[in-house]
Formats: structure tokens, C-alpha cells, sequence
């Protein structure tokens, strides 16, 4: 039977009183105020101390994740970014490559959306944990789940059976695009493609990747006229959509640098791109960029 939880070390800790395990819930967003640079180190953190506290015990962390929307924060951390499906994915690669490295058991919070989470005084923020949105539409992150898995176990080994950081890299970049509009990134600078996983035996022969789950039927994406778009609602879907770091992106592909810019915040940024765009009459081609990053906000811009 589990026992009741209590905080310990700023996460919540539980004891399972048959087997000798220890329960540690740590989501990083809420109510530990981390950014989304900071929260795979914070969960890492926790582990390790209480790993350490509770040496004689097997630590499994029972509720990890990241949202991908919603407010609600704001009371409780302050100013902070507003959660996103990108956060969502970087959450989910960093954390399963170290999990599955330190061979850190784990609950991966959660499967997916529930919007009873947002009933009455709750914050809106408690209705976006799910890798699946309540019509069972797989996220971004769903995808980044079944390859970064597929990687470490085997499917970006060498001839030696090592999985290394570069291989790893290469085969999610191959697979993720092929479902979703998504090209990763890789972020660092390394000179060496050093291993990260071996394997105790080189495989055989390459191992043909798993058959990735059947993508659920969407509805046709509606037609719209760019020029039509709002620019409020376009500025909103942006501001949902983006964070800074695919902002960026955005930005340098569009031929601007994203700090030359007016404004301080990401959303005022926003403001000055959609002006800077309707001043020089190519408004429409902002639009269709958008929406070629993010095919699903077509119905959002056209309501």
C-alpha cells in the first residue's frame, strides 16, 4: 500500500511499504517553478538525492512530464514562458536519454489530456500533461518517445553495438519528420561521436525500425485565404505555437534576425514580425509559414 506522500528535497516522496520502493513525483513545471532549460536537471537532482536518502531502497520516479499549454502558473512562479508542444518535446528527449543511460526507472506523466483537470479553481495549466490531446491526436512528443526509444535500444547501433550521440541524433532526425512537420535539432558542440548505450552483444544485422502506430484520421485541413487572417488571432496562435527558441527559427528563415526585433517580450516580438510583414505587403507569406509549421491552427485563424 502506498504510503501518504510528503515533501522531500522540493518534490513529493512516497513509500510502497511491501516492496521496498520509494515513489518520487517531480514534474519540474508545477509547483517547482522550473524553466524548461532547468527541468530535466532539476528531476535529475531530486533522484540523485533521494536516491542517496533512501540508499537501501529501489527509487522509481512515479510522475514526471512537461504541459503543453495553459495558464495558471503565474500566481505560483510568477512570470514564466507559457507551455508549449515544443517544450514538451525537448522535456521528453532530454529526459529519456538520461533515463534510459542511468537505467532510472520511471511513469512517464501522462498519456493523455483530461479537462476535468481545469473544473473550478484549478489552473488551466493541469489539462495539458497528455503525449495525446483528448481526441487522441498524437503530440509532437509521442513521436520523439517511440524513436529516441527505438535509438538507445539498438535501432542506432553500429556494427560494434554501441549507440552513439551522433547516430542517435541522425536516426530521430530520419524518423520524426516522417509524421509530423518537426525537424530536430541538435544543440551543442562536440567533436567526438562518443558512445552512449552498449549493447552486451553487436547486433546481427541492423534492426529494421518498429512500424510506427497507424496516425489517426484528421479531418482535411480547411482552406483559408492568408490575407483574411486576423493578425490578434494570427499573434495568438503564434504566441501558442512558438516558443523562443522555434521563434527563432522562424525568424532566420524568414530572412530576419530575431533580436533585431522591437519589443522585450517574445509576444510583442511577434506583434512587431506581423507588422514588419503587413507594412511590406507580405503578410500572406507570413501566414502560409505559419501554417506550414503548423498545419492544425488553420481552423483556430479561420473561426
Amino acid at each position: 500500500m502506498l504510503g501518504q506522500f510528503e515533501q522531500c528535497f522540493g518534490c513529493s516522496v512516497g513509500r510502497l511499504v511491501g516492496p521496498f520502493t520509494i515513489y518520487l513525483n517531480c514534474r519540474g513545471t508545477l509547483p517547482e517553478c522550473q524553466s524548461i532549460e532547468n527541468a530535466v536537471a532539476f528531476v535529475q537532482e531530486k533522484y540523485e538525492q533521494v536516491s542517496t536518502q533512501y540508499a537501501d531502497k529501489v527509487v522509481v520516479i512515479g510522475e514526471t512530464g512537461w504541459p503543453t499549454a495553459g495558464t495558471g502558473r503565474e500566481d505560483h512562479c510568477g512570470s514564466m514562458p507559457t507551455p508549449s508542444p515544443e517544450q514538451q518535446s525537448l522535456f521528453a528527449a532530454d529526459f529519456l536519454n538520461w533515463a534510459e543511460q542511468e537505467g532510472v526507472e520511471f511513469h512517464y506523466f501522462g498519456a493523455f489530456d483530461e479537462p476535468w483537470k481545469c473544473e473550478g479553481e484549478r489552473p488551466e495549466v493541469e489539462c495539458h500533461w497528455g503525449i495525446y490531446d483528448t481526441d487522441r491526436v498524437p503530440k509532437p512528443a509521442q513521436r520523439w518517445f517511440i524513436y529516441l526509444l527505438e535509438g538507445l535500444r539498438g535501432a542506432a547501433a553500429g556494427a560494434d553495438g554501441a549507440v552513439r550521440i551522433l547516430d542517435l541524433f541522425d536516426y530521430v532526425s530520419r524518423q520524426v519528420p516522417q509524421h509530423k512537420p518537426q525537424h530536430p535539432l541538435f544543440k551543442g558542440e562536440i567533436e567526438l561521436n562518443f558512445a552512449i548505450t552498449i549493447n552486451t552483444r553487436p547486433p546481427a544485422a541492423p534492426a529494421a525500425p518498429a512500424p510506427a502506430p497507424p496516425e489517426p484520421v484528421a479531418p482535411p485541413t480547411p482552406q483559408i485565404d492568408p490575407d483574411s487572417v486576423n493578425p490578434t488571432k494570427l499573434r495568438r496562435a503564434m504566441h501558442s505555437a512558438y516558443d523562443r527558441p522555434a521563434f527563432e527559427i522562424l525568424c532566420k528563415e524568414l530572412g530576419l534576425d530575431y533580436h533585431d526585433l522591437r519589443g522585450e517580450t517574445l509576444e510583442t516580438k511577434m506583434l512587431y514580425l506581423i507588422d514588419w510583414h503587413q507594412r511590406r505587403r507580405r503578410y500572406a507569406d507570413l501566414v502560409r509559414r505559419v501554417l506550414e509549421d503548423h498545419p492544425y491552427l488553420a481552423q483556430e485563424l479561420q473561426e
